[in-house]
């Protein structure tokens, strides 16, 4: 999940906030997560948002704005939604 790292570094001052989610038992997801140095929030057994956001396949990504709506899916779309709307 390096390239989530780098966007929160590159965008974080601009309110960017990254948080992971895993359908994986939290116990396997704190391991991870510390073998990764991962540097934000990862939730644990998330299968429920899994099925909410419609996530169809592992890795997926959503950009949610700051009124709840999805504005850009997987990390490519994040990244020119980002680049555009916020410059880097």
């Amino acid at each position: 999940m390096p390239h989530l790292v780098k966007m929160r570094e590159q965008f974080g001052s601009n309110g960017l906030t990254v948080i992971a989610v895993s359908a994986a038992p939290a116990d396997e997801v704190r391991k991870f997560a510390r073998e990764l140095g991962a540097s934000y929030p990862i939730i644990a057994d998330g299968n429920e948002m899994f099925m909410a956001f419609g996530v169809r396949g592992v890795p997926d990504a959503f950009l949610i704005d700051r009124e709840g709506r999805i504005v850009a899916e997987g990390l490519d779309g994040i990244e020119e939604w980002l680049m555009k709307e916020l410059g880097g």
